[in-house]
């Protein structure tokens, strides 16, 4: 069924929600998950659309995500298609699920495509947890000692200098060093706060502009280390998501845009808007994967063989899984090598500054 122009209307205007509250009530991609895994299983039980999808709604833990369930089920009994209902809510719903929905629809296979969405959302969510637990002690290394330089700077130097004052001789050249860059960052203090931010605030602007974001998101791509397991990531999922709307039965130049909108990424997702163009010219998927240095040879000889096969969506997920096997051995050496070089930065430091602050005490005798 067709959306009529005054429910086109109603969906600006929903009287029980706005983007606002959205912007408070974030919906996580573990709410995402439960409810269409929910929903796929008591479909497949013979559960009714409405019912299910308000029964869902009213148990979620999320009351934001809950309204809009609630909202999306009297959509359907309205008259809308899921499709049409869904769509009404892009930020919570996104364009991969849209599209799914749609063909599953078409096909007549909704609960059997909601699971796959499911498992799809599943990897995304356990993808996310991974890289998350991998920065969780950096982050809070590095945290911990920028809190300790501060202290040391702000607070420790300066009762330093009054013992030293005392001794009415000249201090070494490294603890002299130390306490005229102490005196200079408590004497300028709101100049390096305005700094900050003025350099903060001047970042996020170049981000936003076109060249800002090509700049920086190419320059994450040829990042020492970083940059590979930033490049596998982008193309495992790539590659998965590929993988299932072809399965689902979305089309092939369809899946290519979705699959774009996926990552944030400007340089890859220019090449996927080629590689789509190609396609309608009347080229080859892997013919388009060629033009790009950014896909390696392993994507191109497993797509290759797909198209070849019949079995592109096979392919392209393994393609996904070896990456994340990639993804999971880079990231945990590359934690096994941070975390105690971390840790011997943050001593190194600690040592140094101690010999410089007692160095003048070693020469105390000599000051008698």
């Amino acid at each position: 069924m067709r959306v009529v122009d005054d429910d086109s209307d109603k969906s600006k205007s929903s009287p029980s929600l706005s983007f606002d509250i959205f912007q408070k009530n974030k919906v996580q991609l573990t709410t995402l998950h439960t409810f269409t895994n929910q929903l796929s299983v008591l479909l497949k039980s013979g559960m009714p659309l409405v019912g299910t999808i308000k029964m869902l709604g009213k148990q979620s833990e999320n009351k934001y995500f809950g309204e809009v369930i609630g909202n999306i089920a009297e959509d359907v009994n309205a008259g809308l298609t899921l499709t049409e209902a869904f769509a009404k809510f892009p930020k919570v719903f996104p364009t991969i699920f849209i599209s799914m929905l749609r063909a599953a629809e078409l096909g007549g296979n909704i609960a059997l495509v909601l699971n796959q969405l499911a498992a799809y959302l599943m990897h995304q969510e356990s993808v996310a947890k991974k890289v998350k637990s991998a920065t969780a002690y950096p982050k809070f290394v590095l945290g911990f000692f920028s809190v300790v330089v501060t202290a040391i700077i702000f607070v420790l130097v300066p009762k330093f200098k009054d013992i030293f004052a005392s001794f009415g001789a000249e201090l070494p050249k490294p603890t002299q060093i130390m306490m005229d860059f102490s005196d200079f960052a408590r004497d300028h203090l709101l100049l390096e706060l305005f700094l900050i931010i003025a350099a903060v605030v001047a970042f996020k602007q170049f981000k936003k502009t076109k060249t800002g974001t090509a700049y920086l998101d190419r320059l994450v791509l040829h990042m020492p280390v970083v940059g590979e397991i930033v490049l596998k990531s982008i193309l495992s999922r790539f590659c998965r998501t590929l993988s299932i709307l072809t399965k689902s039965g979305v089309s092939i130049i369809e899946a290519l845009e979705i699959a774009g909108k996926t990552t944030r990424n400007v340089v890859f997702r220019r090449a996927l808007e080629e590689i789509k163009q190609g396609l309608l010219g009347g080229e080859t998927i892997t013919m388009g994967l060629k033009r790009h240095n950014i896909f390696p040879q392993l994507v191109i000889n497993m797509v290759s063989t797909g198209e070849q096969s019949g079995s592109l969506e096979v392919m392209l997920l393994n393609v996904s899984d070896i990456f994340d096997t990639e993804i999971d051995s880079r990231i945990s050496s590359l934690t096994s090598i941070l975390e105690p070089a971390l840790m011997v930065a943050l001593g190194a430091m600690a040592l140094v500054v101690i010999l410089v602050l007692y160095l003048p005490i070693f020469y105390l005798g000599s000051v008698m």
